[in-house]
């Protein structure tokens, strides 16, 4: 049995008696008469009738059946058999309930969204769900630093571990639920491909991803298979014009924030869920103003949805080319190196250009100054080039091979 068409039924009912019926059916249960969902679609602007509401119930599919319900016995009449109401029902697989959540900020910013989702989500739950924030601070230059992504890796990971092992002594499932945004998707996705090759226990729930900096190849499909994590629902703009810059800048990484996960059937990313927000840029998913939208739609149906159930019903527009990583100096490998060299150059260049009327420098050191400046400059250039060839052969795969 086919579930309803939401579409179909916006066009040919009142909007918001079709919006009451489906908050019904996002809950999990629905049992309408014809009053009753009238009388819960009605404001005071707008008024509906129980015909408009009938003709609703009956046209919304086979999915919603009709059963009766025993009326109040008529006091006028006590000998005559209470008059039967129609009611019509649904009642669908239990709602997944989250046991605790995870958010996990990004590289520029104190993730003060954090602490408004940690509330925001209690109250539009319904309930309270235990919520850790993750901070580690703003970082900069920290990114392009292995040493530094590694112990931020390793931080989060005995976090997730230490709280994973208290849940259970609060009736609360081991696994998280996690948000995270920026280089938080990264830390989150690669402390699953650790796990992976060096198995500790760590396991988490769904995962919501944000402006993310994954590969749009991020093996998904293994992780899934492997039992590290349940599902994971990619939240992505068009318009972010953050998330291409981290390819460059740190190792493993790519624009699945932007591009989205490849949705080809087979592919290692395949199993992820890509929504598109179109006008949504690296962070706007969790501004105040779209927070409570992009939950509401997207993150609760999804967190709450059935074990043993597909998630449907969301719009993503499929990526037309598959994704290719830009070459190997360019993946966030020699590249920071060679910006850092390239920044000392330039501000060597600038100091011997004012040594003469600061501190002269003895010949020697001027001429080793100068030629060591001169090949830092000449490795950026180098790195220039090497980036212009990238860009070629990228708009030859691109629109001739593929």
């Amino acid at each position: 049995m086919t579930g309803p068409d939401w579409t179909r039924l916006y066009d040919a009912h009142a909007p918001s008696l079709v919006a009451s019926l489906q908050a019904a059916y996002d809950r999990g249960s629905v049992s309408f008469t014809s009053k009753e969902l009238a009388d819960a679609a009605s404001t005071r602007g707008e008024l509906h009738s129980e015909s408009e509401a009938l003709a609703l119930l009956k046209d919304a599919g086979a999915w919603l059946s009709r059963a009766t319900r025993g009326g109040e016995p008529d006091p006028n009449f006590p000998d005559e058999p209470p008059v039967e109401t129609a009611v019509y029902v649904w009642q669908g697989a239990p709602r997944r309930r989250p046991g605790w959540l995870l958010l996990v900020h990004g590289m520029n910013t104190a993730g003060r969204w954090q602490e408004h989702l940690a509330f925001d989500i209690g109250l539009w739950q319904g309930r309270v769900v235990p919520t850790f924030v993750f901070k580690y601070g703003r970082i900069w230059l920290g990114v392009a630093l292995p040493w530094r992504r590694r112990a931020l890796k390793k931080r989060l990971q005995t976090k997730i571990e230490e709280l994973s092992r208290q849940a259970p002594e609060h009736l609360v499932k081991p696994a998280p639920d996690v948000v995270a945004h920026s280089f938080g998707t990264w830390l989150v996705g690669h402390i699953l491909l650790d796990e992976l090759e060096r198995p500790t226990g760590l396991r988490l729930g769904r995962v919501i991803l944000t402006g993310s900096i994954l590969r749009p190849d991020f093996p998904w499909r293994k992780l899934q298979d492997a039992g590290l994590v349940e599902e994971a629902l990619n939240h992505y703009g068009p318009k972010d014009v953050v998330v291409p810059l981290a390819h460059w800048l740190i190792a493993d990484s790519g624009p699945s924030g932007r591009d989205g996960f490849d949705p080809a059937i087979g592919s290692d990313a395949s199993p992820v869920v890509n929504v598109v927000a179109p006008d949504f840029g690296h962070s706007r998913a969790l501004s105040d103003g779209n927070r409570l939208e992009g939950y509401s739609r997207t993150w609760k149906p999804f967190l709450t949805n059935p074990d043993d159930k597909a998630f449907t019903g969301l719009i993503d527009t499929p990526r037309q080319r598959r994704w290719h990583e830009a070459l190997w100096p360019l993946r966030g490998t020699l590249l920071p190196v060679v910006l850092g060299l390239l920044l000392v150059a330039l501000v060597t260049v600038g100091l011997l250009g004012l040594s003469e009327y600061l501190v002269p420098l003895d010949e020697h050191w001027a001429d080793l100054a100068w030629t060591g400046a001169t090949c830092m400059l000449l490795a950026g250039a180098a790195l220039a080039a090497l980036f212009v060839v990238d860009r070629v052969w990228w708009l030859i795969r691109t629109h001739l091979l593929d």
